[in-house]
Formats: C-alpha cells, structure tokens, sequence
C-alpha cells in the first residue's frame, strides 16, 4: 500500500513539475549570419501556470555579441502564449542572447539564442 502511494507521489510531481515553469523559446534556435548584419527572430513565452506573477515586462535580455536594435510589441496568442519579434545585430565573431524569467514558484526559467557569424 505504501508503495503505491509513493508511486503515485512520484508520478504526480513528474506530471505536476512542468505546469509552473515558462517555457522560452527562439524561432529560430540559432542563427548564422554576417559580422555586423542585422536579423529578426521571434521569441516565444509560453506559461505553463494559470496565475503568472509576472508580466511581460518582467523579461530581462541579456546579450553578449549582439546589439538589442529593436524589441517589437507582444503578440498574445492567448492567456499563456505571448510572441516578440526582435531584431539584434551580430558585433563580434558569435554571440548570444539569453532571456531570462525569475519566477517565485519555479525560479529561473530561461532561454539562449546563439548566434555565429557566417564565414
């Protein structure tokens, strides 16, 4: 009986665990493209939790190599799926951009774009 219950503990937290985080995404997952070339991608926010502490404005962007040219609107797909379009410039041989949520349920969730330059 007792394993049974554990068993079932176990399984509902395996269920359970990925319904409080954000899932960051880029589209696309990486980019090739030329030293100082501008480019677009699309950032994808995707709550998994129905009572989201956080705004959107609560997005922090970190980026090393790369310059922030423009963060478009959000889109909102819905109540959990929001889109951004950005447009980033490449200033050194590779960079990365890493957008960063600090949830007080689930803690940091986040995202990395990598970005080489074409040769």
């Amino acid at each position: 009986m007792k394993k049974n219950i554990v068993f079932a503990l176990v399984i509902m937290v395996l269920v359970a665990g990925p319904l409080w985080s954000c899932f960051i995404e880029f589209d696309p997952e990486s980019v090739t493209v030329k030293q100082g070339e501008e480019f677009t991608v699309i950032l994808v926010i995707e709550h998994e939790h129905r009572r989201c502490e956080l705004t959107l404005d609560d997005t922090g962007y970190e980026a090393e190599g790369l310059e922030i040219i423009k963060k478009g609107e959000w889109e909102s797909k819905d109540r959990f799926l929001h889109r951004q379009v950005l447009t980033l410039k490449l200033t050194a041989a590779e960079g990365k951009l890493r957008v960063v949520r600090e949830c007080t349920r689930k803690g940091i969730s986040e995202g990395i774009l990598k970005v080489k330059a074409a040769k």
